[in-house]
């Protein structure tokens, strides 16, 4: 039989209390101080970003344009032939190719994101090709009748006129390279493609494509001629950023500048007062007729558009993904 010494059994050489002792304030002092997370370095607004993106293209675009018409004039010069009001079409589109290259390639390092993120190339669904169409048919007619109306209040000046003619009127070869190929190329993958999908990341895919049409509007530098990019960049930023892809806006900004190209340098089997004649001339209203046409059809290309986005969908896809 076993007797009971009293004894407490062995604490490994730790006093009672001592390992509540040792949790106290000195111990908690004596601590090392916890280390703080790295501060996440400072990025500028993406607005901010937005606006130094359009004031860069300006800025670099204006200045290859300066160099350009300086040497258009000493030519004239040398031939004794009339100055150039301005820089012709072929040059217009070396400029904004150059522009466009050096603004781009600024803002993907600036933003390292992958190029394919900035500019998507997604196939839409080819449903989409009659509608949308359709749509920017419809506001250019539509906004032909807004253009009439601001040049009636806000007359636009000799000189302005002259240029747009010159623009318009020049090589149909280089005029049809500079407006429809060059233009929607370099405008759609810079608004479209790096400023809108850099606002989406901050703002609201509404507000985003609010804020790029109205930087579409200021790049061209015509308050003769706002509304209607604001009107346009407003519809193919919704078709782009419904479709992940920059087809609609390169098709849709395409067929705009190809009307207003194909009435310059054609004749049209029509007669539309204040639609068709020559740019510059007295300034003459549509039919109200025409300009409903325009409404229909924009109205119309719209709501079929939104309803395959509805229930079709904006993205075609392969059997294999059905």
């Amino acid at each position: 039989m076993t007797e009971s010494t009293g004894e407490q059994p062995a604490s490994d050489g730790v006093e009672p209390g001592e390992s509540e002792a040792s949790e106290g304030p000195a111990a908690l002092a004596a601590a090392p101080p916890t280390a703080k997370p790295p501060a996440k370095p400072w990025r500028p607004p993406v607005l901010l970003v937005a606006v130094a993106v359009v004031l860069l293209f300006l800025f670099v675009q204006c200045g290859l344009g300066s160099v350009v018409s300086v040497g258009q004039i000493i030519v004239a010069a040398l031939r004794d032939s009339p100055l150039p009001m301005s820089i012709s079409a072929g040059w217009l589109s070396v400029v904004n190719m150059l522009s466009f290259f050096i603004v781009v390639t600024v803002g993907v390092l600036a933003s390292r994101q992958r190029l394919r993120d900035l500019f998507p190339m997604a196939l839409p669904n080819p449903l989409l090709l009659l509608p949308m169409i359709l749509s920017v048919i419809g506001v250019s007619l539509v906004m032909s009748e807004v253009d009439n109306v601001t040049r009636t209040i806000l007359p636009m000046p000799d000189v302005v006129t002259a240029m747009f003619s010159q623009l318009l009127g020049g090589s149909v070869i280089t005029s049809f390279v500079a407006l429809v190929l060059v233009a929607p190329f370099t405008e759609e993958l810079l608004f479209r493609g790096l400023i809108l999908r850099t606002l989406v990341e901050r703002y609201s895919p509404l507000l985003a494509i609010v804020i790029s049409a109205f930087l579409f509007a200021v790049l061209h530098m015509n308050p003769w001629q706002f509304a209607n990019p604001i009107a346009l960049g407003l519809l193919l930023g919704w078709w782009c950023w419904r479709t992940r892809s920059l087809w609609p806006g390169l098709l849709g900004h395409a067929v705009t500048n190809g009307m207003a190209w194909y009435m310059s340098n054609f004749e049209v089997p029509f007669d539309v007062p204040g639609y068709t004649g020559e740019f510059g001339a007295e300034v003459a209203h549509q039919p109200w007729w025409f300009t409903g046409i325009g409404l229909g059809l924009a109205a119309g290309g719209v709501l079929v558009t939104w309803l395959i986005f509805r229930f079709i969908g904006p993205i075609r896809t392969s059997r294999r993904d059905a």
